[in-house]
This record gives C-alpha cells, sequence and structure tokens, in this order.
C-alpha cells in the first residue's frame, strides 16, 4: 500500500520517492488459473496523444503460481514496447510468453507482474492497458 500525504491546500500527494523509483510494478490476480500464453500492452495512439515520452519502453514479466504473487516465481521475459511501431493506429503490441523456463515446463499461473524498468523519457510512465491471454 502507498503512503499519502495531504499539504495545506488539502491536496493528495505521493512522495518522491515512488514516482522517481527505479522502476514500477502492476500485479493482476486471475479468477482461475491459467496457461499465460501472450499479453498485450496498449497506448493510446500517436493521432491521439502528443505525450508519448509517458509511454513505457522497457519491462519485465513474471509470474506467480499463488494468487498473492509470492513463491515460486517464473521470469516469463523482458521486452521493449516499440514506439515507431505505435504508428496507424498500431498501439497495441502483443508479446508471446515461452511455455518453457530454463528447461521446465511453466505451469498454470494465479497471478502476473508486470515490472516497468524505463519509459520514453518522460518524468512518470503511463500503462493505457495490460491483457493477459492464455488457456485454462
Amino acid at each position: 500500500q502507498r503512503e499519502r500525504f495531504q499539504n495545506d491546500e488539502n491536496e493528495v500527494s505521493f512522495p518522491d520517492d515512488f514516482r522517481r523509483g527505479s522502476y514500477g510494478t502492476l500485479t493482476v490476480r486471475f479468477a482461475t488459473p491459467i496457461y499465460v500464453r501472450s499479453f498485450v500492452i496498449e497506448f493510446p495512439s500517436i493521432k491521439v496523444t502528443n505525450q508519448t515520452g509517458t509511454a513505457i519502453r522497457s519491462f519485465r514479466v513474471v509470474g506467480y503460481e499463488d494468487g498473492m504473487a509470492r513463491g515460486k516465481a517464473w521470469n516469463l521475459g523482458s521486452y521493449t514496447y516499440n514506439m515507431t511501431e505505435n504508428q496507424e493506429n498500431m498501439y497495441l503490441q502483443e508479446f508471446d510468453v515461452p511455455t518453457s523456463v530454463v528447461g521446465k515446463e511453466v505451469p498454470m499461473l494465479h497471478s502476473i507482474s508486470l515490472a516497468v524498468d524505463s519509459n520514453m523519457g518522460g518524468d512518470y510512465a503511463c500503462l493505457y492497458r495490460f491483457r493477459v491471454h492464455g488457456d485454462t
């Protein structure tokens, strides 16, 4: 849980170390366990926004057999969102997930974490949509 602060004008803000950390994460818990096959990263088309510096660039995906994202972690890979592919409404990119890691088959996962390592140069990073595709 993030720690919130209120200033004299009653505005809510977050401490600088949260906004300027070395990476940010998003963890999703599935309703039922799945074999993760791919995921999609989406950022608004450059026809809609000129804030392309906030798009994520490099990121990692980690899957967990536990729904609370604890215990055995499966490194599903490091990836790069390619902003140049965001031309002509190609604003979403699908990334395939390996079926095995270090020679072991990836089991059904209960949760998955997206760890954003860098963006396109902005002061913060935005993620419009993160979709996970898989089989039961």
